[in-house]
């Protein structure tokens, strides 16, 4: 409704103007010179529809009537003035008080029935000192009560739901810190736009539009380090020790859980690094092991916002090493032997493994096959799986009768040795070299990892190479012992053998003595490339049906690179650097020998009788 003397809009139901003071309407029972109305209520519950007031003029209380004049008195007594002179005195006094109190009333009621909107704003401040919240929020159910005389916007008229609308939309310029907020900072909440709502809303506003806070009472943050969320327990072997971090059942208000790598999740989601020396997996007892966390700056204020607690890098979980064992020191050449054989110059190296499958201590050695250079190692004691493990609870790193690893004894020479050179022999992995203590978190120790040998001579066997190598007994000896290639060389070839022919009528042949010669012969058949053959001729007696009594022939062998075996120093010769042969007479062999001689010099003849 408006004021019907000023034209100010004022609130419906208003009986007086609250900008003039005018009365808008009079009670039933209003007196003839009518009373200031009373101060309206704190909080005025107009009718929302109520019909518009009718317009009423304030009326100024009338003076007091003069008095009729007075006759002339009586000389004989006092005039009436003279007679109710207080009465007029007083009466005056106390309509102007009157005057003044109606003013006073009119003010009254216009002061109190405009809105102050500062007092429906509630500000608070939650969180942890340093990371407080500073918020504030407006009691639109006092304020709508208050204003419009109603709980619910449901019973607010079309008219007055609008006004509400626009008497509710209060905008802050705010100065202060409202997110990292500190015990004792000042934030100011002004209204940005109070003349706007005034305007819109129809409501009178009391002008107040600023709001000084003074934050207090947010809790101290806590830190949490380390020795909060970790015990320590050392696996492994003494010198080689490894770190498993059990996350404790702690008093945090958020859960610790594991994590990939050297960290852990704080509230399943946030990253918390762990940061160690770096000398896990070599540690010994009574060693010091520290651990701090740290964490990027998201994590950090994430924590603080929600729970009030930091990460505290600089305190230390320091742990003293202990309970780790002995690792096992294991030469795996103690295991292996090595074998060459062949002739010098021209040796094969051979691995030998008397067994397959050997235990010592915790170690299990295997090898592949006998002469294999490939062995697996195992433990059947309880190692840890990595030099920095975290685990939950009662879970652990161990693993029993673990797969160490698969290596490789590589050496540098395997063919074509001769006598008193040097080989070297190394354990490898794959491409790597291995390294004496690669594996002492496993519990093994390589005793050696490369080895060397010289050749001996003396057990390879050698090419004959000159006379002084032999003596006659042991050329008598050798031609001997192929007596029996000799006999069989005949028997196979019996047609021509023995009949010069290729009759096959005598299927009866038999050879009935086969003797060695008195001499034989060693002969250097090339100078240039050192090479040696012995010449050994034989006289044999054979018969068949075809043929009266007996018959003799002769019979020679070739044995080309005569060897001394090393273990016997006999001579010796594989099958194939012996060939057979027959002459037509004996002496038919002098020729032979000739032949295959480099040179008259190159000829040396072995009594062999």
């Amino acid at each position: 409704m408006f004021c019907s003397n000023c034209g100010k809009q004022i609130p419906d139901n208003s009986n007086v103007c609250p900008q003039c003071g005018t009365w808008l309407k009079k009670p039933d029972s209003a007196p003839a010179n009518p009373t200031p109305a009373p101060a309206p209520q704190e909080n005025p519950a107009p009718a929302p529809q109520a019909a518009p007031a009718q317009t009423a003029t304030q009326v100024a209380p009338a003076p007091a009537p003069a008095p009729a004049p007075a006759p002339a008195p009586a000389p004989a007594g006092p005039s009436f003035f003279q007679k109710n002179k207080k009465l007029f005195i007083f009466g005056g006094i106390g309509l102007a008080g009157l005057i003044v109190l109606i003013v006073l009333i009119v003010v009254l009621v216009s002061m109190l029935s405009k809105v102050d909107l500062t007092k429906y704003v509630e500000i608070t401040a939650d969180g942890y000192n340093g990371y407080g919240h500073v918020t504030y929020e407006i009691d639109s159910e006092k304020l709508l009560k208050d204003v419009y005389g109603v709980d619910g916007i449901d019973k607010l008229s079309l008219k007055k739901l609008e006004s509400w609308y626009q008497l509710n939309n209060i905008v802050f310029d705010i100065d202060g810190s409202t997110k990292k907020a500190s015990n004792g900072d000042k934030v100011v909440f002004k209204i940005k736009n109070l003349e706007t709502i005034a305007k819109k809303s129809g409501i009178a506003l009391s002008g107040n539009d600023t709001i000084e806070y003074t934050v207090a009472g947010l809790e101290e943050p806590k830190g949490f380090s380390a020795n909060d969320i970790f015990d320590a327990e050392f696996v492994g072997f003494d010198g080689a020790g490894c770190v498993e971090l059990k996350i404790k059942d702690n008093s945090l208000p958020f859960n610790i859980t594991k994590s990939w790598g050297n960290s852990v999740y704080a509230d399943d989601y946030y990253s918390i690094s762990i940061n160690t020396p770096g000398s896990e997996g070599s540690l010994k007892n009574g060693d010091e092991f520290r651990v701090t966390i740290s964490a990027d700056s998201s994590t950090s204020e994430t924590l603080l916002d929600k729970y009030g607690w930091f990460v505290d890098e600089e305190t230390e979980a320091v742990f003293t090493v202990s309970g780790l064992g002995e690792a096992e020191e294991f030469d795996v050449f103690d295991y292996i032997e090595f074998n060459i054989t062949g002739v010098d110059g021209s040796a094969e190296l051979k691995y030998n493994w008397p067994e397959t499958e050997v235990t010592v201590g915790n170690i299990k050695l295997k090898v592949d096959y006998p002469d294999s250079s490939y062995f697996t190692l195992s433990s059947t004691a309880s190692v840890p799986t990595s030099a920095l493990t975290v685990v939950d609870g009662s879970e652990s790193s161990y693993n029993e009768e673990q797969y160490i690893g698969s290596f490789y004894i590589e050496c540098d020479k395997t063919w074509n040795i001769a006598g008193n050179d040097t080989i070297n022999f190394k354990v490898t992995s794959g491409y790597n070299e291995v390294e004496a203590d690669d594996y002492a978190t496993n519990g093994v120790i390589f005793k050696n990892v490369t080895k060397e040998i010289t050749v001996d001579s003396g057990l390879l066997d050698r090419y004959i190479t000159s006379e002084k190598q032999f003596d006659k007994d042991s050329v008598k000896t050798f031609a001997e012992s192929i007596t029996d290639k000799i006999e069989q060389y005949i028997y196979s070839d019996w047609a021509y053998m023995v009949h010069d022919s290729w009759s096959f009528t005598c299927y009866d042949q038999e050879v009935t003595s086969c003797k060695v010669s008195k001499k034989a012969y060693f002969v250097c058949t090339s100078k240039r490339s050192n090479s040696y053959v012995f010449v050994i001729p034989y006289e044999c007696k054979v018969k068949d049906s075809e043929i009266d009594g007996e018959e003799t022939i002769y019979i020679y062998a070739r044995v080309y690179s005569p060897l001394v075996k090393s273990s016997t120093q006999e001579i010796s010769a594989t099958d194939y650097n012996i060939s057979i042969s027959r002459l037509n007479n004996a002496a038919d062999i002098t020729k032979e020998v000739e032949y295959l001689a480099d040179g008259d010099d190159s000829i040396t003849e072995v009594k062999l009788n």
